[in-house]
Order: C-alpha cells, then structure tokens, then sequence
C-alpha cells in the first residue's frame, strides 16, 4: 500500500520546492529609511508626504508578497486534496477488484462442484481418515443448520462436498433431495431419492418423498410405481395411500382416487388433509353425502376452516 503513496508524495515536494522559490524571488521589502539631506533641502515637498509615499510603497509589496504567498498555499491544498482523492479511489478500485476475484472465484467453485455427477456410484470403497470422519461430521452439522435457516443453496453446497468425500454415504443424498425439494427443483430432488432407492434403501419415507416429488413432476405413471411399493411394504400407510389417490387423480382415474383416499382416511381419520382430499373426489364424482359428512368431520376437527364452510354452505344450498 505504501508504493501507491510516491507518486503523490513527489508531486506534493515538487509543489512546496516550486512555492519556496517564487517567496525568494519576491522584491524584497526595503527598510523605510530617514529622510536624507537633498530631501530636507527641497523645500517644496513635506517630509510627511515623502514618509507617506514610502509607506504606501511598502504596503503595496507586503500585500503582493502576501496573495502570492495565499496563492501558493491554495494552490498546494488543491494538489493535496486531488492526492488525496486520488489515492483513496485507487484503495477502493483495489477492494472493489478483490471482492470481484472472490465472488468470481466462489462462482467458479461452485460451478466446478454442480458439474461433478453427484449420483454416480463408485465400485471401489473409499478409505477414510480419522480427519475426513471428523470434516464430514462437521459439514453434516453445517447443511442442517442452513437448512434450518432456509439457507438451501448454502446447505446444497456443503452435502455435494460430503459427497466428494464420502459418495456412499446416503443419509447425504436424503438431505440432498430435501434441500432440491425445498428449493423447488423437483428433477434433481427425484434423482437424488432415485440414487437412494437404487442402492437398496426400502425406507419408507424415502419412497414417500420420491413420490410426492414425481407428483409435483407430474410424472403419476413412476410416481405410481414407487408409491405401490410403499403399500406392499406397509399396508397401513396412510401417506402412501394418500400420495396414491393424487396419483390417480393426476392421471383422471378419479373412481380409483377415491378409493385411496377413503383407505386413507380409514387409517387416519384426524387428517385434515386427507378428508379434504376424500371430500373433493367425492364432489367430483357427484357424491355430495360422502361429501357433507366428511365435511362436518373437518369443522369438528377444526371449527374455523373457512374452506371446509364454504363448501359445506356450497353443498347445503343445493
């Protein structure tokens, strides 16, 4: 930082040697001398006069010596202030400039990372070290807590480099599609739940949530596949049957919806979600009784529901 400071500093001396010389070439102020015989001799001129003239010659060079000097001084500040200026808009170009190589930088990171197929399956088991155990733990505990914040780009980041640390570790990819799932990217979501599946997971929860994602995908055809083997792992899972009914409600099937969400609603007879799901197949396919009572059960559940009364007075004004 300071070799950005000479060039100021030799036009700042430069300007003072430059003042200094012009204060020596100024006519030097003469000292007001007596006044001499041939002036005493001259009769027709007062020496007050004389001494007048002298003084107004003497205040006249003072008062010049002076405004050059003032000049100068303004001069000299102005060179000051443009170096000053000018040596803090260089300090400011340079941070501006490091801030732009970090975030380049950072981009660049990422980038690099996204391109890395994080759902390809080594054949080799990795060897670790006591240091990557304890790096992954720490990362593990850094992506839940920026999930917690809603910080999901963040918490993306810190599983991928689990992942290129530890690509079999799965409870990573189940984060993975949480995080892609909360973001909105339902593609990426479906195949890091895929790559769990793939590996043998039969986890419940995994299955469901692959489901739920290809549903919002709109792909019911897969999503149907995934949800069925929910069922034959758990035939009183009430999600599972839920996510099926949609399934089949995307795919126009409504007979067949309402037929899972009625088995929904037999397992969880409390889910608000699930007797609105029920209420609405009902509707649609002309059952108001089914309807009206399911209806009910919600504003019994939950007394304020402005959906469940304004469908019930919808129904009763018929």
């Amino acid at each position: 930082m300071s070799y950005t400071l000479i060039p100021q500093l030799i036009v700042i001396a430069s300007v003072v040697v430059l003042v200094v010389i012009v204060l020596r070439r100024l006519p030097a102020t003469k000292k007001i001398q007596p006044v001499g015989k041939e002036e005493k001799e001259k009769g027709d001129q007062p020496r007050k006069r004389i001494f007048k003239l002298r003084s107004e010659k003497f205040d006249k060079a003072r008062n010049l010596s002076r405004k050059r000097v003032q000049a100068a001084a303004e001069s000299l500040g102005s060179i000051f202030m443009w170096a000053k200026s000018r040596f803090k808009r260089d300090r400011k170009k340079k941070r501006e400039d490091v801030v732009k190589e970090n975030v380049v930088g950072a981009k660049r990171e990422i980038k690099k990372k996204r391109d890395v197929d994080v759902f390809k399956t080594l054949k080799v088991e990795p060897m670790f070290t006591e240091k990557d155990r304890t790096k992954i733990r720490n990362l593990v505990w850094e992506a839940r807590k920026a999930v917690k914040k809603r910080e999901y780009t963040r918490a993306e980041k810190f599983y991928v480099k689990i992942i290129s640390i530890d690509p079999r570790n799965l409870d990573v990819y189940k984060g993975l599609g949480e995080v892609y799932t909360k973001q909105g990217n339902f593609s990426d979501a479906a195949k890091a739940y895929k790559h769990v599946v793939r590996q043998g997971s039969a986890d419940e929860k995994i299955l469901l949530a692959l489901g739920e994602v290809l549903i919002k995908k709109k792909a019911f055809s897969e999503a149907m596949d995934f949800l069925k083997r929910v069922i034959k792992l758990n035939e009183k899972s009430a999600p599972g049957y839920a996510l099926l009914g949609q399934t089949y409600r995307g795919m126009r099937l409504d007979k067949e919806a309402l037929k899972m969400f009625e088995t929904s609603v037999g397992l969880d007879s409390k889910n608000v979600s699930y007797l609105m799901f029920l209420v609405e197949a009902a509707e649609k396919r002309g059952l108001d009784v089914i309807a009206k009572m399911n209806l009910n059960k919600i504003l019994e559940l939950e007394p304020e529901n402005e959906k469940a009364k304004e469908k019930l007075d919808r129904l009763l004004a018929k």
